[in-house]
């Protein structure tokens, strides 16, 4: 799935952010640039997504001097 960020007007000119393809809290920090920009933040509604573990990728280098015989 890919990562969108929906934005949402009520016809009391109410923004509301949906994030989705997003996994973990990141949706936080994606959205932080439009949260400053648009205002208060009101409610956060957290989706089950939210919850879900996010994709995480380490990367070690081994060298021989770190192998122990």
């Amino acid at each position: 799935m890919k990562e969108e960020i929906r934005v949402f007007v009520a016809k009391d000119g109410t923004l509301s952010l949906k994030v989705e393809g997003v996994r973990g809290s990141r949706c936080v920090s994606i959205t932080a640039a439009f949260e400053k920009e648009m205002g208060e933040v009101l409610e956060r509604q957290k989706t089950a997504d939210f919850y879900k573990a996010g994709e995480l990728v380490v990367r070690n280098r081994i060298s021989r001097h770190d192998i122990i015989a």
